[in-house]
């Protein structure tokens, strides 16, 4: 429980505003530590177990049964065996107990857990436009960009020269700057599908961005 602690504290000091995407949350907590950077592993919906279905799942993991008896938030500690046994405690200092077996009383004949999702989790329509207000990029307006461009004035090519941006981020997992440059680039192929004469894109900055430190 303490290292558990110790990590969380550690990495709530750099779980601050502004945040606008899931993965700077990844970035965070990658630099929270920046001597040995924590192993941050994304879980998708195929990652989850219904439990629920299995005839061993505990039915309740409350240690008593009368009134009067502990409850299930009087609980400070639970250990659990590979063979399926369950131990608590009440006390940090007290010895370990065997919780009560109450299990499900179903015969389904599992003896390993199904998926939980079958496909990933759709969300409402309303939720996705939010979020998409919520990030710090708008790569559509690169495309609506070059359509104003092109009917504003009278260009036979367009060559974008410079596009991208800066991250916190260090090393070759870059997961914001590679999401931008996808993203980015996409518009420019719609754009270009829309008979938009676009001949080429720039990335800002393709190895360093020496000049703001160095001086040149």
């Amino acid at each position: 429980m303490m290292e558990v602690d110790s990590v969380h504290s550690t990495i709530e000091q750099y779980i601050k505003p502004p945040i606008f995407a899931p993965s700077d949350y990844i970035t965070r907590i990658r630099q929270a530590r920046p001597q040995k950077p924590y192993d941050v592993k994304s879980i998708h919906y195929d990652f989850f177990l219904n439990f629920e279905e299995m005839e061993s799942n505990l039915k309740s993991i409350r240690p008593g049964k009368k009134k009067g008896d502990p409850v299930v938030v009087d609980i400070r500690g639970l250990k659990y065996l590979s063979d399926g046994s369950v131990f608590y405690r009440l006390r940090h200092v007290d010895e370990w107990s065997v919780l009560p077996q109450r299990r499900n009383n179903q015969r389904n004949g599992l003896v390993s857990p199904n998926r939980l999702y079958r496909s990933p989790l759709k969300i409402t329509e309303s939720k996705f436009k939010h979020l998409q207000e919520l990030k710090m990029f708008y790569p559509e307006g690169l495309r609506e960009q070059i359509h104003w461009l092109n009917t504003t004035y009278d260009v036979k090519e367009i060559v974008i020269t410079e596009n991208g941006v800066p991250t916190l981020e260090d090393g070759l997992v870059d997961i914001v700057r590679l999401d931008y440059y996808k993203e980015y680039l996409e518009q420019v192929l719609l754009a270009i599908n829309d008979g938009i004469n676009v001949t080429g894109y720039t990335a800002w900055t393709l190895m360093d961005n020496f000049e703001w430190l160095g001086g040149y």
